[in-house]
């Protein structure tokens, strides 16, 4: 459900976050669904480097289409949501997201199924500390995707801000004309995430606390 943006004393930048890699922590999850599947085992190197990309190169590198990969989830459906279910958060969510709830606006632009991250969500008692989450499904382009989040819920790109941990999220999110801090939880290299010159480069979200308690502090003096 959407809720509108709020009549409150929240401050006016919004933030959005990525999924994968970000709020939870879906490398080991990943992993036992390629074997449950069937596709071959990648060395630690060549994992990182084809799960930080788009998902359609993700499917050509497996030489496999949008069908056929439904249809291997389909036929392995139980052993495969029984790993989804028991994803983990990434150390410090469960805390650090109710946190920021209470001041700043929260959404989720993924590339994962909106119905499925908002049963993570749920699970976890975080989903009510999101104003929206916009997975994959009709609208694969995260760029657009990044268009409606901010239509739906009235906020300006210059004050958004989105939390990602691929260098191709960056990308967009820039097309877009928002602000990024990349966080190296996920699956891309900080080397990768530093060459597309993100705001800053974090190794935990409570940094990402840090940063916007500084930059808070440091308005409130120029005011």
């Amino acid at each position: 459900m959407i809720k509108k943006r709020p009549l409150t004393n929240k401050t006016e930048l919004f933030i959005i976050f990525d999924y994968d890699g970000v709020i939870v922590d879906s490398a080991e999850t990943i992993k036992g669904i390629m074997d449950i599947i069937g596709l071959p085992v990648i060395n630690k190197a060549d994992f990182q480097e084809v799960f930080s990309g788009r998902q359609l190169d993700i499917l050509r590198h497996f030489n496999l289409s949008r069908t056929q990969i439904g249809f291997l989830f389909l036929r392995h459906w139980k052993k495969i949501l029984g790993l989804l279910n028991n994803t983990p958060l990434q150390p410090g969510v469960e805390l650090i997201i109710p946190s920021l709830s209470k001041e700043y606006t929260l959404a989720i632009n993924s590339s994962a199924p909106s119905w499925f991250i908002r049963r993570i969500l749920r699970k976890n008692n975080l989903l009510q500390h999101f104003s929206l989450v916009r997975g994959g499904g009709a609208e694969w382009d995260k760029v657009k995707k990044f268009h409606q989040i901010l239509k739906k819920l009235g906020f300006s790109k210059h004050n958004t801000l989105f939390v990602t941990d691929t260098s191709v999220d960056i990308e967009d999110a820039q097309k877009a004309g928002i602000k990024v801090i990349a966080i190296t939880t996920g699956f891309d290299t900080k080397q990768h995430l530093q060459a597309k010159n993100p705001l800053h480069v974090i190794d935990s979200l409570d940094k990402l606390l840090t940063i916007l308690n500084d930059t808070k502090t440091k308005n409130e003096r120029n005011e």
